[in-house]
């Protein structure tokens, strides 16, 4: 399963990855990840510019793994993303 570094560095050196990650985040992630997130997940692609930084906080909040995502992380098949305040775990 890609880690999220890999999926970063694929978009840096791939310019139609990162095309589509901009034009339909959600559906490029779960074609190269093999799964489908939860439909009220949102992910947004943000590009910085050298004039224009972005900053991603963690949410504040901790969120305890249920018994079924915390069997896909102990598989070691799946992905793991949290930000502006959503988490979600897709596995193969």
């Amino acid at each position: 399963m890609k880690s999220r570094q890999e999926i970063m560095a694929r978009a840096a050196e791939d310019p139609s990855f990162r095309s589509q990650l901009k034009s339909d985040p959600k559906g490029t992630l779960e074609r190269e990840l093999g799964g489908t997130m939860p439909a009220d997940i949102r992910i947004e692609v943000l590009e910085e510019t050298p004039a224009h930084v972005y900053l991603v906080l963690p949410t504040p909040e901790s969120k305890e793994l249920t018994a079924d995502e915390l069997a896909g992380v102990a598989g070691g098949g799946c992905w793991i993303g949290t930000s502006a305040g959503c988490s979600f775990v897709t596995t193969s």
